[in-house]
């Protein structure tokens, strides 16, 4: 691309930035996934439960087969906003997942360029910023979303750890790996995807 290798960041987080404020002011538009009552149940019932509210889980369907840790998160996010704001419950119950698809398009960006330079990284922010799925998903997919995000966090920090041999990149690649797999069983992914090529 034709730009100065200088304002290659520059552009990259101005793309970040637009998604982060353009999610924010399409809270309104956006409804509830066929599955999100579920998971609000599972992170409700798991935060009563840890605070000692309540004395058992008694999760319907599937729930028992998924990490409450980010639906938990979510709850105390979601609460908060809806006592501070005039956001609604579905509006609150998104604003998380923005935060975080966000803060991964960060991840991304510093991880490509690492791997592949800035202008990689560049194309790797716009592409996924302006994925119609990625879009959709990061205000109200409680599952996938974190998960990718988490994964992706992890496998930056764990490739870090071994290219430069530092304890703090090995700590902090081994607590995004438990908050991907305690938000789904699949992060277990994150082990032959680092390991095998490493």
């Amino acid at each position: 691309i034709n730009m100065e290798s200088k304002k290659i960041p520059v552009f990259a987080f101005f793309v970040i930035g637009a998604f982060f404020f353009t999610s924010l002011f399409t809270l309104s538009d956006y409804g509830m996934a066929w599955d999100e009552l579920y998971q609000k149940d599972l992170g409700e019932q798991n935060l009563e439960y840890i605070t000692g509210a309540r004395e058992t889980l008694k999760l319907s369907g599937d729930l028992p087969y998924y990490g409450p840790f980010y639906e938990i998160l979510n709850q105390v996010s979601a609460r908060s906003l809806q006592s501070l704001t005039n956001l609604g419950p579905i509006p609150s119950y998104h604003v998380l997942g923005i935060f975080l698809a966000t803060l991964g398009l960060i991840f991304l960006f510093f991880f490509t360029r690492r791997l592949f330079g800035k202008e990689t990284a560049f194309f790797a922010v716009l592409f996924a910023s302006l994925y119609p799925l990625f879009i959709a998903h990061a205000q109200y997919n409680t599952k996938d979303i974190p998960l990718m995000i988490f994964s992706l966090i992890a496998l930056f920090f764990m490739y870090r750890a071994g290219t430069e041999k530092k304890y703090f990149f090995v700590m902090m690649g081994g607590i995004f790996t438990g908050f991907a797999l305690s938000t789904k069983i699949n992060g277990l992914l994150i082990f032959p995807i680092f390991f095998i090529p490493y």
